[in-house]
């Protein structure tokens, strides 16, 4: 089993959270490279049209996740966000 959590399209919109050289992986290369595993993968993703049309062989589950230690420039919770659990399986 694979679980692969690439860099969200929503949260490098305007700087990158992840590292340097992280934020230009898109969801069409994270989709190509899955496809190549040989094996279960479940994958994380926000729940964008990019993703959506990247992963659309795949299976996908919409979910709200309560983002609880994640907090906004001023301090406060992000509150529930909408997310994807994509599998291969």
């Amino acid at each position: 089993m694979f679980y692969v959590d690439p860099p969200y399209i929503k949260a490098n919109e305007k700087d990158c959270m992840y590292g340097k050289n992280m934020c230009d992986v898109t969801p069409q290369e994270v989709a190509s490279e899955v496809k190549k595993i040989k094996g279960k993968a479940i994958i994380s993703y926000d729940d964008h049209p990019e993703v959506r049309k990247a992963f659309k062989t795949f299976k996908i589950e919409k979910l709200t996740v309560p983002y609880t230690l994640a907090r906004a420039k001023d301090g406060k919770s992000q509150g529930k966000k909408k997310e994807l659990l994509i599998k291969n399986f």
